[in-house]
């Protein structure tokens, strides 16, 4: 009895053993069976990016590679008499569509109270702004020359001033909050090709800003004007927003 049950458990394992090896055997044919993956060869033109901790390549095709894409077109942001120059920015950034870079300025004079302020002419506030870090030096830097002024209050005014000293940088104003005079032969000269003005209900420059809109469009200069809301005189929190429809149609390519 005793030999009967050592043959029948060296039968099981003899059995298992033949079994393992039968899979084995399987699967390493499944192996060779498989077409091999190619291997991904990183140059040193293409860029790697982070994701999730760990580095990828950055294709032209992948989402990751959106931050490394050449902006098709710069905005910059003029903010208000001694506002603060990041909330102004904060607010003003979801107006922006995809492929429009945004570009926070400061004001050349501090204010006493906090925040910043603009001084001098218009080739003088130009000249500033092409000193400050990270912003476009040249027109020739300058991609299609379809870039945008955005300013609010003193701002607008700033937009307006900067576009006519350096003709052809600029295709396109947002002024916002602002009784401000505009000149249709020199806006013309300077490339200016479209023109987004808009105000708070109970803003002073809320019906004059929609003269302004009527007589540029008038006179050969599309424009918008879009209501900010029940305000006076601000910049309210979702001004990116109420913005970003009339923001993406100025920066798109003029109508032929």
């Amino acid at each position: 009895m005793v030999r009967l049950g050592l043959s029948a458990t060296g039968f099981a394992l003899a059995v298992t053993f033949v079994l393992f090896s039968v899979t084995v055997a399987a699967g390493k044919a499944h192996e060779e069976a498989l077409p091999m993956r190619p291997m991904i060869e990183v140059s040193d033109e293409l860029p790697m990016v982070e994701v999730s901790g760990k580095l990828e390549v950055a294709s032209s095709s992948s989402p990751h590679a959106a931050a490394l894409r050449v902006p098709t077109a710069y905005a910059r942001v003029l903010h208000g008499a001694c506002c603060d120059p990041q909330s102004t920015c904060e607010r003003l950034a979801a107006a922006l569509p995809e492929g429009v870079e945004l570009q926070c300025t400061t004001g050349n004079v501090e204010c006493l109270g906090g925040g910043f302020d603009w001084r001098g002419d218009g080739e003088a506030k130009a000249a500033y702004l092409e000193q400050l870090p990270g912003l476009l030096q040249t027109a020739e830097t300058t991609p299609n020359g379809d870039n945008l002024l955005i300013g609010f209050s003193r701002g607008a005014f700033v937009a307006r001033d900067v576009a006519l000293a350096r003709p052809g940088r600029y295709s396109a104003l947002v002024l916002i909050g602002a009784t401000i005079a505009l000149d249709v032969p020199a806006l013309k000269a300077a490339g200016i090709k479209r023109v987004v003005l808009a105000a708070g209900e109970y803003d002073s420059s809320f019906k004059a800003m929609q003269r302004t809109r009527d007589k540029l469009a008038l006179n050969g200069i599309e424009a918008r004007f879009v209501p900010m809301g029940k305000i006076f005189h601000e910049l309210p929190k979702d001004a990116g927003l109420r913005l970003r429809e009339a923001v993406a149609w100025a920066s798109a390519p003029p109508s032929a």
